[in-house]
């Protein structure tokens, strides 16, 4: 059972040139962006620096592809009070179950004086069916088929209805973790419809809250750090998992989740160092995982916070204000 939470997509930011020009006198740089560039997590593309395909320009045959998920640590805080017993997922093969996922990811946007931009997405439900289809030494592989996601964005509503039956995969470690999300896209869905169901996925998986490997009880707080690799920065995202009760199956967990960068920098692929001046982002929420399952029963986690960044050689600052959100419930 992997208990899923919170994808923590964080949009580091990259200076245009253009507008550094400016603050250095020199307007008109030639051979530059004037947009910024804006990176996800998900699947590398930009958002904001070019325009969405339409929708219906979809690729001709459907072809799976798999996205990472770097390593955790796991360290046991507090075990927890008596008994204690061994958390871990207990799925059985052929086991189908429903669930359905919803997420928000919200990024605002200022550039240095200029008014602040929404660079939002659209918050989109996702229903999943999923199936165990082979359970081997305590490890589990585990596909989903997506049913037919809404948003209320009409456009992206739209092209969402071409990724109904899309497939998607997770391999479950003995502790909860996930290696890789795999995702097989219908061939007649469109970049906007693939990009949207990437991205929730994306945003679910991402954040594992993976179980520690000792006998833990009531109240036990354990620790998850997870790296998050990200173009030319990395974050270190700490995960703080406390152990209300277990009731059954059932495990309730409450969660604090806090982020910062590894460095005060980051590095751009031909515009330099950044400076990373403030990063203040965090929050929390609350799951129940039935370990029989292998996605949350129902619960819900968010994070929020600030971003600020600067170019050292002229004082131009980029802040963001990032908020999302990810929910689970029955269909």
């Amino acid at each position: 059972m992997a208990c899923i939470t919170l994808a923590p997509v964080i949009f580091p930011v990259f200076l245009p040139r253009s507008n550094r020009a400016r603050h250095r006198g020199t307007a008109g740089a030639r051979g530059t962006a004037a947009g910024l560039l804006v990176f996800t997590l998900a699947t590398g593309c930009t958002i904001g620096s070019e325009p969405a395909d339409e929708p219906g320009a979809a690729e001709e045959t459907a072809q799976e592809f798999a996205i990472p998920v770097p390593p955790v640590t796991v360290t046991v805080e507090e075990p927890g009070a008596e008994p204690r017993q061994i958390l871990a997922p207990d799925l059985s093969e052929g086991a189908r179950h429903s669930t359905v996922l919803t997420v928000t990811s919200e990024v605002f946007q200022q550039l240095g004086d200029e008014p602040e931009a929404d660079l939002s997405r659209p918050a989109v439900t996702v229903p999943l069916d999923s199936e165990v289809v082979a359970a081997e030494g305590g490890e589990w592989t585990v596909t989903f088929t997506i049913g037919r996601a809404e948003s209320r964005d009409a456009i992206v509503n739209y092209s969402l209805g071409a990724a109904e039956g899309s497939v998607a995969g997770l391999s479950i470690m003995s502790d909860g973790s996930v290696p890789e999300l795999r995702i097989t896209p219908n061939a007649e869905a469109d970049d906007v419809a693939r990009s949207t169901i990437e991205q929730a996925l994306f945003q679910a998986v991402y954040g594992m809250v993976v179980f520690p490997q000792e006998p833990v009880g009531a109240g036990a707080r354990w620790t998850i750090e997870q790296p998050v690799a990200q173009s030319g920065m990395e974050i270190v995202q700490r995960t703080t998992v406390t152990l209300r009760e277990v009731s059954g199956t059932a495990a309730l967990l409450d969660l604090e989740i806090e982020q910062q960068p590894r460095l005060p920098y980051l590095e751009v692929p031909d515009e330099g160092r950044i400076s990373v001046d403030e990063f203040d982002v965090s929050g929390g929420g609350a799951l129940t995982v039935d370990l029989e399952r292998p996605l949350p029963a129902e619960g819900s986690t968010s994070v929020r916070g600030t971003q600020l960044y600067s170019d050292p050689d002229t004082g131009y600052t980029a802040r963001q204000r990032v908020s999302m959100t990810t929910g689970w419930s029955a269909p």
